[in-house]
């Protein structure tokens, strides 16, 4: 109906053009914020805006890439999916978001994360650098499934062979 529902203040935010850090569930909704170089989610009552609880996400860590370009959130609307990327490192933590809770946290090495998606109970997160270019975890448990079946063989076991070119196709190469 065009009518605003509520208001909060929050930092700033972290999202921006094509990196989205905000997620909901039916409870809440969680926005990814910035404090002092810091990643920062903080949880809001879907039904008045009210503070649930906040999350400081890559404690452990120094301070976060401000200009990092890869994406922020993920969520299956039970939880979100925050990456962090830092110099020389990356984590992916899992929350729950009628909880507010940390569910589980992976260190992802250096190479950045560039994509991602929710597909069949697994986060498929697209990291190049690594044997397959794409990882995926488990969301309930975080636990990566490093099978041929998701990743395919690598690269350098799969058969070589030239593309053919259909008739027509305007491919003049021989």
């Amino acid at each position: 109906d065009g009518n605003v529902t509520w208001q909060a203040m929050v930092p700033p935010y972290a999202g921006g053009p094509g990196r989205i850090g905000v997620t909901w569930s039916d409870v809440a909704v969680s926005v990814r914020v910035i404090r002092g170089e810091k990643a920062e989610v903080f949880s809001l009552a879907r039904a008045n805006g009210t503070k649930l609880g906040g999350i400081h996400l890559a404690a452990e860590h120094d301070k976060i890439k401000m200009n990092a370009r890869g994406p922020l959130s993920f969520s299956d609307h039970a939880r979100s999916y925050e990456l962090v990327e830092g110099e020389g490192w990356n984590q992916i933590v899992a929350i729950d978001l009628k909880l507010g809770t940390a569910l589980w946290k992976k260190e992802l090495g250096p190479t950045p994360v560039t994509g991602g998606a929710i597909e069949g109970g697994q986060l498929v997160l697209e990291q190049a650098g690594t044997k397959f270019g794409k990882r995926w975890f488990n969301v309930f448990t975080g636990k990566e499934d490093a099978s041929v079946e998701k990743r395919g063989k690598p690269w350098e076991e799969r058969p070589q062979v030239a593309p053919e070119w259909p008739a027509g196709s305007g491919s003049n190469l021989q």
